[in-house]
Order: structure tokens, then sequence, then C-alpha cells
């Protein structure tokens, strides 16, 4: 079967949902749909290939999320509190 299009779909599904919230939630999965997307080329268990998408995900989501984070900046800025005099 061709699991090649549903890895491009998810991927497809994935990127407008990160573009959307810009949470740097979905970036990661984004990554590893296209390591399973070009994975699936080569591996035909599905199972195989959805156990990689899901580990390196996971891997990318809690490895470089905050040193990501650390260095762009805030979409919430914090408020800087007034001074009373």
């Amino acid at each position: 079967m061709h699991d090649w299009i549903f890895w491009l779909l998810l991927v497809i599904v994935l990127t407008i949902v990160e573009l959307a919230t810009t949470s740097l939630l979905s970036v990661w999965f984004v990554i590893s749909g296209i390591v399973a997307l070009i994975l699936s080329f080569y591996i035909d268990n599905i199972a195989v290939v959805a156990t990689i998408f899901a580990v390196l995900g996971i891997m990318l989501l809690f490895l470089l999320r905050p040193l990501l984070k650390k260095y762009l900046p805030s979409q919430n800025p914090k408020k800087k509190k007034k001074k009373r005099k």
C-alpha cells in the first residue's frame, strides 16, 4: 500500500497546526513525520515506521524545545510592573 501518502498528509496537517498555533509543539512531529515519510519508502512495516515517528517526535520535543524556547523571543512577554512612588 502507499504508506507514504499517509505520512505526507500527516506532515501537511501538522505543519498547518504549527503555523496556526506557533507553540513549538507540533514542529517536532513535523520533522519526525518527514523522517517517517522517507523511511516509508524503505520499510514496509507501518508499525516500525510509526514507532520511529513517535519516539523521534517525543525525543525532539523534550530535548530541543526547551533549548529553542530559550533563544526565541517569548510570544507573551511579561508585562513590566510599574513602580509606585
